[in-house]
């Protein structure tokens, strides 16, 4: 058995596309965390932690995994430890990094975040916090990502209407539709932050559209996070955070690329002695401190889940042998419960808009959606008035 967050990048790179490498994530001397590869395989953990400690997860790609930080100490999830312990008390949190280099949301591409030990570890454990930045390495389309002219043509400037058609959201969707069943108990789930990722500071840059990431990014993670508000406590703004500037001044205002000469200020977390070249996306040592802090900042900034209104009781439209389908599907929560308990758990959620139902058998909670269908089978409920403006 050998440790491998030292192979995590290395392997992942090299498997998904001969002509990407970085010498620096290549180098062994700067890993260490949460997985092992076992016969052939990447088998990843949750991180051991005392007894009644919260369990956080951070998922993303090579931006946590490692960053270009000269050692464990300095990757961003560690340092989000040290700030959690800190503030809060040793044995409070236990960070468990779950970054793999190379990987992407979306699963059309070389290598799927889906496809790691990582995914099997989240998958296997619960989590009472859990943070997602993935979305750069899709930035790639011409080598490790995926961003196809169906992607620009229905992500680029889609909008609460069309989001349901962007590849991209609906990727980020399912992954949170996973989330979703692995909070701290059966019937809780996580906390869950989804993020902005930091800019690109080059064009091209691990061959990254600086465009995807600088401009799409920033105006389409808070609509995924919106349309998912039943799990997404909030968006964290890491782009701003780490010295990106809004589109389109982005393109006028940022440096070419971060350099040792540099005179803009965010370059520094990009590019210093310890670590410049190619960067441009990866943070230093430095780097990976302002993130850790942004993201925490970002977590407590978070607002509390409103209320509910007194207003929220449901009238309810009954269809036999038929139920509204959101398309795409957006299953809110799904068991087996008696009619007067779909009842309950539906009129107690904002976010749900109707129920399937099978006498004996329960059913699932059905979010809001801008289209639906009419799926055969189990009975019907809709609650009057909720959600219509977007649904038809």
């Amino acid at each position: 058995m050998m440790k491998v967050s030292a192979l995590m990048c290395a392997v992942f790179r090299a498997v998904a596309f001969e002509s990407f490498s970085d010498d620096y994530q290549a180098d062994m001397a700067h890993y260490a965390g949460s997985c092992d590869y076992v016969d052939g395989q990447l088998v990843c953990f949750q991180k051991p932690a005392a007894a009644g400690a919260k369990h956080v997860a951070c998922v993303g790609d090579s931006i946590t995994a490692v960053g270009h930080a000269s050692s464990v100490a300095h990757h961003y999830p560690n340092q989000l430890q040290d700030i959690l312990d800190a503030q809060h008390g040793s044995g409070t949190y236990s960070v468990t990094n779950l970054g793999i280099c190379g990987t992407t949301l979306q699963k059309e591409a070389p290598s799927p975040w889906w496809n790691t030990g990582a995914y099997n570890a989240l998958v296997a454990n619960r989590w009472d916090v859990v943070f997602v930045m993935l979305g750069t390495n899709d930035a790639a389309p011409t080598a490790q990502g995926y961003w196809p002219e169906s992607n620009h043509e229905a992500c680029d400037r889609a909008t609460s209407a069309t989001l349901s058609t962007c590849n991209f959201a609906i990727a980020y969707k399912e992954l949170l539709d996973v989330i979703k069943t692995v909070g701290p108990d059966a019937e809780t789930p996580p906390e869950v932050h989804i993020m902005i990722p930091p800019a690109l500071m080059q064009d091209g840059a691990y061959n990254m559209n600086q465009t995807i990431i600088n401009t799409i990014f920033p105006q389409l993670v808070p609509l995924i996070a919106a349309a998912n508000s039943d799990i997404v406590s909030s968006v964290i703004d890491v782009y701003t955070g780490m010295g990106g500037i809004p589109a389109p001044d982005w393109e006028t205002e940022m440096p070419e690329r971060c350099t040792l000469d540099s005179t803009w200020g965010p370059c520094k977390w990009y590019c210093d002695q310890q670590s410049c070249n190619p960067g441009q996306c990866h943070p230093n040592d430095v780097g990976c401190a302002k993130l850790a802090q942004v993201v925490y900042d970002g977590w407590q900034a978070a607002p509390s889940p409103p209320p509910l209104p007194p207003s929220a009781t449901c009238t309810w439209t009954k269809t036999s042998g038929s139920y509204r389908e959101p398309v795409p599907t957006l299953n809110i929560w799904c068991g087996s419960a008696t009619l007067e308990e779909m009842q309950s758990k539906c009129n107690e959620n904002p976010s749900c808009a109707s129920f399937s139902f099978g006498e004996g058998s329960g059913g699932c909670l059905k979010g809001c959606s801008v289209t639906s269908t009419t799926a055969q089978g189990s009975d019907g409920f809709v609650c009057g008035g909720r959600c219509d403006q977007q649904m038809i």
